[in-house]
Order: C-alpha cells, then structure tokens, then sequence
C-alpha cells in the first residue's frame, strides 16, 4: 500500500511568497486609517502558517521576522518583544505541524 508524502514548495518559490505575503498582511492591516495590531497579527500569523505548510522550515523562520519587524515598524511603530515571541512561537509550531504532517501516513 502507497502512501502520499507531501512535498514541500522550494525555497526559491517560498521565499518570496513569504516577502510578498508579510507585507500585503501590514498594509491590510492598516487599510481603514488606523493600523490595527490584532488584525495584523491575525493576518501575518496565517502567513506564517501558509508558508510552513507549503514551504520551507527556513522560509517560515525568514517570513516570521519579516513580519515581526513589518508588525512593529509599519503598524505599532515601535519593536515589541512580546510579538517577536508570538511569531516566533508561531513558526515554531507551525513547522512541527507541517513536518508532522508530511510525515503522516
């Protein structure tokens, strides 16, 4: 009996998936005037998690500081540790997740 594996997209295609994602994510979030740090957040954490399942480990961990320094410039306007530690976390457990389920049988 086969089983299907899943393969990951290449780092050559995630990368910029992941430059074009993070900052589509900020400007969203400030689309209405104000910017709105739990919508940004929302939004750049399901970036995240997109590029982890299609992607690379390092192309989640590259997009998350991409979006940690988008997040903290463009819609906080200063750095905030406690976000830098959410994508962290974030891209962490969301690469777990997706070599788990390529793994899955």
């Amino acid at each position: 009996m086969h089983t299907a594996r899943r393969t990951t997209v290449s780092a050559s295609i995630s990368y910029p998936l992941g430059f074009a994602g993070a900052p589509a994510a900020a400007f969203l979030a400030r689309a209405g005037g104000s910017p709105q740090p739990l919508v940004s957040v929302l939004l750049m954490v399901a970036v995240i998690d997109a590029i982890a399942l299609l992607g690379t480990a390092r192309a989640a961990f590259v997009t998350a500081t991409i979006c940690w320094l988008l997040h903290s410039w463009l819609v906080l306007g200063h750095p905030s540790g406690r976000d830098a530690l959410v994508f962290a976390l974030n891209s962490l457990g969301a690469t777990g997740f997706a070599a788990l389920s390529r793994n899955a049988r």
